[in-house]
């Protein structure tokens, strides 16, 4: 059932990156909750995240797919990152960095950043 839909994109282009993964569902359900604005959203923050030197060298990539069969859910997605395998639910593009977050678990990096500067 997961055929894919959309473009992926790779936040990092160094080979020895560890790799995050995000599909979104794009299915029509998830569609009309604003599936296709959270991928645009995660997509975006990877390409930035990508030009940024500081950020994470988790190479990360924005998929979409079918159905994963929680369409009352919507708009759902899945993470394979620095936790392991995670579903989410009820996502919302304005929460995408913190969906990039979990993926890459660049928080705990970024505060260490922060206090040490």
């Amino acid at each position: 059932r997961r055929g894919g839909h959309g473009a992926a994109v790779s936040a990092t282009s160094s080979s020895t990156a560890a790799a995050a993964e995000i599909t979104v569902c794009v299915n029509n359900a998830c569609a009309k909750r604003g599936a296709n604005d959270v991928a645009a959203a995660l997509r975006a923050l990877a390409i930035a995240a990508e030009s940024d030197a500081s950020s994470s060298k988790v190479k990360v990539v924005v998929k979409g797919a079918r159905c994963m069969d929680a369409c009352a859910a919507g708009c759902v997605l899945r993470v394979n990152g620095a936790s392991g395998l995670e579903t989410f639910d009820h996502v919302a593009a304005d929460e995408a960095a913190i969906v990039l977050e979990l993926a890459t678990g660049a928080t705990a990096a970024a505060a260490a950043a922060a206090d040490a500067g």
